[in-house]
């Protein structure tokens, strides 16, 4: 860790806050680079995200820069595009009550950097660095804070979290991301605010745990919200959920799982975090099943998300099985299989056990079969059913299936054989429709 400085700002970047700097200065005021620009600066890793805050207001910077975009007018926030980077200029500001534990209710633009530093969240986000000076301004004590590394709320740590809960998750977050220790009085004023999630939309929290699950220790910020009691909050009954554990343990267990585990995206993060059968010995796996998917729709997930969980918890139960060779083949074709695979193997790692041999096959058999072993080329069309005088609907569908089976099976030994099972399968369908629309019998 060092003093942050301009200097270590990537070129590009470097290039746009000094630009805009310059023309904010020549307005009659100081762009500071602010936030989380600086403390990664500080900690010597490269920023992704510019940000810059000064006195001006939302107007004056609108006019200063063409073009410029207006993102939260009434929070002080314009985005100004300068040669290829994407810039928010914020103004400073002083945060009234949150009323609603989201946003607050009122802004009153401020004209120092001391002002506009006792709203945000940790110390470590609160440091200032002018751009053109390579001064740095902090106000909080955050870099003192970092040397220690200690992540502290700015101010009293219970209003910090109840003026909005979402802090609650980016402490554990942040205390992950950071591998910070957390700061005493700021732990308790988080315990003291964590028995509600009042004004935390689902998106909000969705995209936090999208940024814990690809983050590097994942593992210790969902220990940080077991232990908050904000696990349990986020998706009830969770604890009970955990076969052979319960209350607090069923919660670290879960979360422990992902020391094992590699970075992963949303879905497979909540595969794992939410899976409902994670011992494969819970009495019903329907009620489980059910209420894990309850979780994932109080998430508001897209379908491509939601589906890639369902699918891969349906990966999950078939792994561990001995299979016929379509069923290898079926599974093989999955595109969630790669990811599933990985799963299964750190939560084996995890468990202690040894690498199970279902999954290593399967492993060898989705890289190593050719795209022809995988995807054959169908000994039975639609157009043969129709030759046959297979009736369009249900059947028609199952026929198809079940002849790829034994294609895939090797069951048959070519489309002339193939199309010899065809005609009897046919004709034993018909004799059984006809005899099944017999009032007879």
């Amino acid at each position: 860790m060092r003093r942050p400085s301009i200097r270590d700002l990537p070129h590009d970047m470097a290039q746009a806050a000094t630009g805009i700097a310059e023309r904010v200065r020549k307005a009659g005021a100081r762009a500071w680079l602010v936030g989380g620009t600086v403390r990664d600066l500080a900690l010597e890793v490269p920023p992704h995200d510019l940000d810059l805050a000064s006195a001006l207001e939302p107007t004056q910077a609108e006019a200063l820069f063409d073009p410029a975009q207006s993102v939260g007018k009434a929070f002080g926030c314009v985005v100004v595009p300068w040669r290829g980077c994407q810039v928010q200029l914020t103004t400073f500001r002083a945060d009234g009550a949150y009323a609603d534990s989201r946003r607050p209710d009122s802004v009153r633009f401020a004209k120092t950097l001391e002002e506009d530093s006792q709203r945000r969240d940790f110390t470590c986000n609160a440091l200032f660095l002018d751009p053109l000076e390579d001064e740095l301004a902090d106000p909080q004590g955050g870099l003192e804070d970092m040397h220690k590394r200690v992540l502290r709320a700015v101010g009293e740590a219970r209003a910090r979290f109840e003026e909005d809960r979402l802090r609650l998750l980016r402490l554990a977050r942040f205390q992950a991301k950071l591998d910070f220790q957390i700061d005493a009085g700021t732990w308790e004023g988080a315990r003291a605010a964590s028995h509600t999630l009042t004004g935390v939309s689902p998106e909000r929290i969705r995209e936090e745990l999208a940024r814990m699950f690809e983050g590097p220790r994942s593992a210790q910020a969902l220990l940080a919200l077991a232990d908050l009691g904000l696990l349990e909050l986020m998706f009830p009954g969770l604890a009970d959920a955990t076969a052979g554990r319960s209350g607090q343990d069923a919660l670290r267990w879960r979360a422990n799982q992902f020391a094992a585990m590699q970075r992963l995206d949303l879905s497979a993060g909540l595969s794992v975090l939410l899976d409902p059968d994670p011992r494969s010995n819970i009495p019903d796996l329907g009620v489980a099943r059910a209420r894990a998917e309850k979780w994932l729709n109080s998430l508001r997930l897209s379908k491509v998300q939601l589906q890639t969980v369902l699918e891969l918890w349906n990966i999950s139960a078939r792994l561990d099985q001995p299979g016929t060779r379509a069923e290898w083949v079926r599974l093989a074709r999955q595109p969630e299989l790669r990811v599933a695979l990985q799963i299964a193997r750190d939560r084996r790692q995890y468990l202690g056990m040894p690498p199970s041999m279902y999954v290593e096959k399967l492993a060898h058999v989705a890289s190593t079969w050719s795209q022809a072993e995988l995807w054959p080329e169908p000994w039975i069309v639609s157009a043969d059913l129709e030759q046959a005088g297979v009736p369009r609907g249900p059947l028609w569908k199952m026929l198809l299936v079940e002849a790829e089976t034994m294609q895939l099976n090797e069951a048959l030994a070519d489309r002339p054989a193939a199309l010899e099972w065809l005609a009897q399968r046919a004709t034993q369908v018909a004799g059984k429709t006809r005899r099944s629309q017999d009032p007879s019998g």
